[in-house]
């Protein structure tokens, strides 16, 4: 076996071990970590109270995110 097959052999094995310490030491998350809307009631009849609400939320990582009214 070639020196430089060595050295690639080692790299890819220390790269297995240090992904698999990584996943150990933090397991992956669930994707959405938080929701909330800041009302619990929305009356979007153009009276002047409860038309808007917030939403808020937290992600663990990048995604696209999509919110459906229905009712």
């Amino acid at each position: 076996m070639s020196p430089t097959a060595v050295v690639t052999a080692a790299i890819a094995i220390g790269a297995v071990l240090l992904l698999g310490a990584v996943l150990l030491i933090a397991p992956p998350r669930p994707l959405l970590l938080s929701a909330a809307f800041d009302d619990t009631v929305l009356s979007p009849n153009a009276d002047g109270e409860g038309d808007v609400t917030n939403f808020r939320f937290a992600v663990s990582r990048a995604a696209r995110v999509t919110l459906t009214a229905r009712g």
